[in-house]
C-alpha cells in the first residue's frame, strides 16, 4: 500500500537522491593564497588540494575585508584583499592538461555583490594546484595582501 517509502529507499540505495542540507555543497573549504610579490600579470598558483581534485566544485566565493582585516595565516598576519581590488584580480580554472575551463573577475565572486548568492558552478575535472589568480592591475596591491577563497563541493562517487 505505502508506494512512496520504497521508492525513496531505492533512490537512496542507487544514489540518485542524498540527504542534503545546503545546495551549495556537502562540504565546505576556505583556502588562503598569500601574494608573494606584486608584478603585473603574476599567476599565483593555488597549492595541490586532492580533495577538490576529486570533487564537483559547486560554488566558489572570495571573501573579502567587510568585517575583518586581517587574518592569520601561517604565523603571520594578511591583510584581506577589499572589492575594489578584486577588480585587478582574474580566477582561472583549469584541468589536468591545463587548459583553461573558465576564467572570470574575482569581483564577480563576491557574494555581497551578487545580492547574497554565490557563484554557482559545476566543475567536475578541475586540478586545483593548475589554477591560479592573476594580478592584472597592481596598485593597492601589496605582499601583506592576501587571497581567502570558500569553495563548496561534493565528493564525487569512487567507483
Amino acid at each position: 500500500m505505502n508506494i512512496i517509502l520504497p521508492l525513496l529507499q531505492q533512490f537512496k540505495d542507487s544514489r540518485w537522491a542524498k540527504p542534503s542540507g545546503c545546495i551549495e555543497g556537502e562540504y565546505s573549504k576556505t583556502i588562503t593564497l598569500n601574494l608573494p610579490s606584486t608584478n603585473l600579470g603574476q599567476q599565483i598558483y593555488f597549492n595541490s588540494d586532492t580533495e577538490l581534485d576529486n570533487a564537483i566544485i559547486k560554488t566558489i566565493e572570495v571573501v573579502i575585508s567587510t568585517n575583518q582585516l586581517s587574518t592569520i595565516y601561517q604565523n603571520s598576519t594578511l591583510d584581506t584583499i577589499s572589492s575594489g581590488l578584486a577588480t585587478r584580480a582574474m580566477l582561472t580554472i583549469s584541468n589536468n592538461n591545463r587548459e583553461v575551463i573558465s576564467q572570470m573577475p574575482l569581483y564577480t565572486l563576491i557574494r555581497s555583490l551578487n545580492q547574497g548568492k554565490p557563484a554557482y558552478f559545476y566543475l567536475d575535472n578541475v586540478v586545483w594546484q593548475n589554477c591560479y589568480i592573476e594580478l592584472l592591475n597592481t596598485s593597492g596591491y601589496t605582499t601583506n595582501n592576501g587571497f581567502f577563497i570558500r569553495v563548496t563541493y561534493d565528493r564525487k562517487d569512487i567507483i
